[in-house]
Parts: C-alpha cells; structure tokens; sequence
C-alpha cells in the first residue's frame, strides 16, 4: 500500500510516517530478542544480560536508523532540534554495545 498526500510537504510526511515505521518494528525487534532469550534463560532482565551477538545485531540496525531518522528528520525539522531527538535513540545505542570502560 503506499500513501499519495496532496499537499506540498507529501512527501516528506510519508517518509516520516516510514521511519516511525521502521523505529517501532525495531521496537518491536528488540521486545522479541528479550523474550525468546529470557525462555532460554530467566536471568535476562534487561537488553545488556542479551548474548553479544543479539546486541550486536540490534546495534547495528540500529545504527542505520539513526542515520536515516537525522535525513528524514533535517527535511521539516530545524538542525537544533536534532540533537535532543537524536540522543533518545543513542541511549538505547549505548544500552545494546558491549561494556567498555567508556560505556559503564
């Protein structure tokens, strides 16, 4: 299915709805990881008790979304603003990469 707005900003506003798309179905991707690693094993209570390669996974992915959210949000939005929107999405980055002396 794909949206045609009329209005000058259309296109823009699909690409928006898409990326708010793809954050929830990465939402949704990090609910799934916990759940079927807390069925293999109950001390998993938080994303930094997922195995590495989980968090590596959803680290990159997660990695191309920003990058994609600061293009997508640059097109209605003021440079200012990004920082602060931006960092929402980096705290759940640090969350997903491995412990480092920087990270902890």
């Amino acid at each position: 299915m794909t949206a045609e707005l009329k209005c000058a900003h259309g296109l823009d506003i699909v690409k928006e709805l898409d990326t708010t798309a793809d954050l929830i179905l990465f939402a949704c991707r990090i609910c799934r990881t916990m759940l079927l690693a807390q069925k293999q094993n109950t001390e998993v209570k938080s994303v930094r008790d997922l195995p590495a390669i989980n968090r590596t996974d959803l680290a990159n992915r997660l990695l191309g979304l920003i990058e994609h959210y600061q293009k997508v949000y640059l097109l209605q939005n003021r440079s200012g603003g990004l920082l602060s929107a931006k960092q929402q999405l980096e705290k759940i980055l640090q969350k997903l990469l491995p412990e480092t002396p920087s990270n902890s």
